[in-house]
């Protein structure tokens, strides 16, 4: 089974840069997703690694094979949309036979493949039904099988799991994993849907206005994002700008807008350092008003939301910044718009960065 190598890939659309020297190695028997907001060139990536979309300049490799110029049907990749790429006026096993056929296999083989592979997406039952006569869910289980039926190591997707109702999504993406990895594909998958990507992944690379700016596994995505833009993209979290007061060897004292002063985790930073403080909602706790200690902040209630186990409290800083706190419903307690509350946390939950360059809205924003 190949590997995929991206070296140095760019790719215009006239004024516009899809693509902006994009390096990417994808290991064998991998399951990678490329995660972005909409227009930001990962489903550009995926059309140049299938050889749907040449690029401008750099070099794509599929193992040692360099394919720059090698086409579609020579690159030995399967190819799965977000809209359900079947024939209508075909059964679920003609549509899966197909490319086999085209290949010109034997009838044995075909027969063979087609029923193992229509086993693994569990749709044996449904081999004589037509599309229309098929769930969503099924109709994408039988663009799965139509791509990976010709023997296909390389499977990329494209928002596979877009066109399906949250439940059935949920479900698929679970049995997409297990039969990529029962039949030790290499998987690229494109997904703008931040939840998705951290449950298929085996390593997600983050795009951004047509760059990598990360590639990591998913925990460390999350507890490690390298900039704003992405502790803001890859789940939630609150700002509170500021000045570092004091810097330790893994510890700072940041002064933040009101003259509060916090302590937080953090090294690489000196004394006078504009900095970001980001706060995820699940670290923040609510404490009683009119505490003092560490790393109280002080505020009224904004907004709240029923989310389920939780409730999304919104709360306004007396300095004017927007903290969200994750409160478990188990607490018990109704929060009132307007109450006055008091929120902590521990220096080790809150991630601090330089303050960017081009100002903390325009480093947030996914355009």
């Amino acid at each position: 089974m190949p590997d995929v190598k991206l070296v140095n890939v760019s790719k215009r659309f006239g004024k516009i840069v899809a693509v902006d020297r994009v390096s990417l190695s994808v290991h064998d028997g991998e399951y990678l997703t490329l995660l972005g907001p909409s227009g930001c060139g990962k489903t550009t990536v995926l059309r140049i690694i299938s050889g749907l979309t040449n690029p401008d300049e750099g070099e794509v490799y599929v193992g040692e094979r360099l394919v720059n110029d090698v086409p579609v049907e020579e690159r030995g990749i399967g190819f799965v949309f977000q809209l359900f790429a079947v024939f209508p006026h075909l059964t679920v096993w003609e549509n899966v036979a197909f490319g086999p056929r085209v290949l010109g296999w034997s009838t044995e083989r075909i027969e063979e493949e087609c029923l193992r592979v229509l086993r693994m997406v569990r749709l044996e039952n449904r081999i004589d039904a037509y599309p229309n006569e098929l769930s969503f869910g099924e109709l994408q289980k039988v663009g799965l099988a139509r791509a990976i039926a010709t023997g296909s190591k390389i499977l990329l997707l494209d928002e596979p799991l877009g066109a399906l109702d949250a439940k059935v999504r949920g479900e698929l993406r679970l049995e997409l994993r297990r039969l990529v990895k029962d039949l030790g594909l290499t998987a690229i998958h494109v997904t703008h849907d931040q939840e998705e990507a951290m449950v298929v992944s085996d390593r997600i690379a983050v795009m951004r206005k047509g760059r990598i700016v990360q590639v990591d596994t998913p925990p460390r995505l999350y507890s490690h994002p390298e900039n704003v833009f992405l502790v803001n993209f890859i789940g939630e979290a609150s700002f509170l700008e500021g000045t570092v007061k004091n810097a330790g060897k893994t510890a700072l004292v940041v002064e933040i807008r009101d003259g509060s002063i916090i302590r937080v985790s953090g090294k690489s930073f000196r004394i006078g350092d504009r900095v970001v403080v980001a706060l995820r909602p699940e670290y923040v706790k609510i404490n009683a008003k009119g505490n003092v200690g560490l790393n109280r902040l002080h505020g009224r209630v904004e907004r709240t939301k029923f989310v389920g186990w939780f409730t999304r409290v919104e709360v306004r800083l007396d300095n004017g910044d927007l903290i969200v706190v994750e409160e478990p419903m188990s607490n018990g307690h109704d929060f009132e718009v307007g109450e006055d509350l008091a929120l902590t946390f521990r220096p080790r939950d809150a991630l601090v960065f330089h303050y960017p360059e081009e100002g903390l809205q325009r480093a947030l924003s996914l355009e």
